[in-house]
């Protein structure tokens, strides 16, 4: 991992904006469930915090994974392994508040691993406060499980683009006459 990564964490922290690091070349916490060499950086600006105090306790939280966006693999410049491609996950509310129905994204976590630990690590660390409003996820499993774990009281509804897209997959209607 570049010492790019060690300063951008730094400079988070300076800024109160730091929600959790782990470097790959660290052992994980006790009782964190995250890999030895898993690299974590989550974050949250106050402004991010803010907004997600003043609109996030009556409208949904979107919890969504991006993986595969960039072209080169991360480096451990301490092992000199790579950590493979990073895994992004975006902590977002919304609600009828907010202007149309936007989603405000209120955290971030850049991760090696996207595993239902490392989701639930990012969960525990962002906000320590219990939730009981809908979680919405891309039909992620390791998310699903990881907000079933920590918020027991939410709802988790899925993502209707996702839930027809299975379907299209799992299903060829051209092997089936119309009615």
């Amino acid at each position: 991992m570049g010492k790019s990564v060690f300063l951008w964490a730094e400079r988070l922290r300076n800024m109160d904006s730091l929600l959790g690091f782990k470097s790959c070349a660290c052992a994980a916490p006790l009782e964190s469930g995250l890999a030895n060499d898993a690299l974590v950086l989550a974050f949250q600006t106050p402004s991010q915090r803010d907004q997600f105090h003043l609109y996030g306790n009556k409208g949904i939280v979107f919890i969504d994974g991006i993986h595969n966006v960039q072209k080169y693999d991360i480096m451990c410049v301490t092992c000199a392994e790579s950590l493979g491609s990073w895994y992004t996950t975006i902590f977002m509310i919304c609600d009828e508040s907010i202007e149309k129905y936007l989603g405000l994204p209120v955290a971030w976590m850049m991760a090696s691993y996207r595993t239902e630990e490392t989701i639930a690590c990012f969960l525990r660390k962002h906000n320590p406060f219990t939730i009981s409003w809908p979680f919405m996820s891309d039909r992620d499993l390791a998310q699903i499980n990881a907000i079933v774990l920590r918020y027991p009281e939410s709802e988790v509804w899925l993502c209707w683009w996702h839930v027809l897209h299975a379907l299209q997959q799992h299903f060829v209607t051209s092997k089936h006459e119309l009615l």
